[in-house]
C-alpha cells in the first residue's frame, strides 16, 4: 500500500474525485484551501490560486498551480533557476515535479510568495494579492510537512527502489 497516497488521502481528506475511495484506484488529490472561502457559486473565485498534487510514485509527485499564479520578479528567478514556465492554455497553469529528497523546492516557493505581501515589502501591483498570497504559500508548506512526514522517514534509495518496483 503507497504510505504518500494514505498521507495525502488522510491529510485532504480523499481524492479530488470524492467517488474514489481505495487507494490504489486514485492519484490526484486537492491541497488547495478552496473549501475555506474559494469558491464562489460557479466554482473558484478568479483571484484564487488552484493547487492539485498527482501521484507519479512512491518517490514522486506533481504539482499544479493554476489560476491566480502569485509571481514576482524573485518568484521568476525561481522558476529560472528550476528550468519552470507557467503556461497560459485556458488559463494560467504551472507544474512542478517534485522528487524524495526535493520537498525542500515547495517551502522556498512559498517563502518567495509570502515575501510578495510581507510587513515592509515594496507594494504590489495585484490587489488580490493580499488574500492570495497568504493562502498560497500555506498550502505550500503543509503540503511541504506531509511530504517530510512521509519522504523523511524513507530514505531516498529506498523510495526509488519502491517505485521501480
Amino acid at each position: 500500500m503507497s504510505t504518500l497516497k494514505r498521507a495525502l488521502f488522510d491529510k485532504y481528506g480523499g481524492f479530488a474525485d470524492r467517488r474514489i475511495k481505495k487507494l490504489e484506484k486514485g492519484n490526484l488529490f486537492i491541497v488547495d484551501t478552496r473549501k475555506a472561502g474559494g469558491e464562489a457559486s460557479n466554482g473558484l473565485y478568479g483571484w484564487f490560486c488552484a493547487i492539485t498534487v498527482t501521484v507519479m510514485s512512491e518517490a514522486e509527485i506533481q504539482v499544479e498551480l493554476s489560476g491566480s499564479i502569485p509571481t514576482s520578479e524573485a518568484i521568476q528567478n525561481w522558476f529560472e533557476t528550476h528550468q519552470l514556465v507557467i503556461r497560459n492554455i485556458l488559463k494560467p497553469c504551472l507544474q512542478i515535479r517534485i522528487r524524495n529528497g526535493e520537498q525542500t523546492k515547495l517551502g522556498e516557493l512559498a517563502s518567495l510568495v509570502q515575501a510578495i505581501v510581507a510587513l515592509g515589502a515594496p507594494r504590489y501591483s495585484e490587489p488580490s494579492y493580499k488574500f492570495n498570497c497568504p493562502r498560497t504559500a500555506s498550502s505550500l508548506q503543509e503540503l511541504q510537512a506531509v511530504l517530510q512526514s512521509v519522504w523523511g522517514t524513507q530514505s531516498a534509495a529506498s523510495a526509488r527502489d519502491e517505485s521501480l518496483a
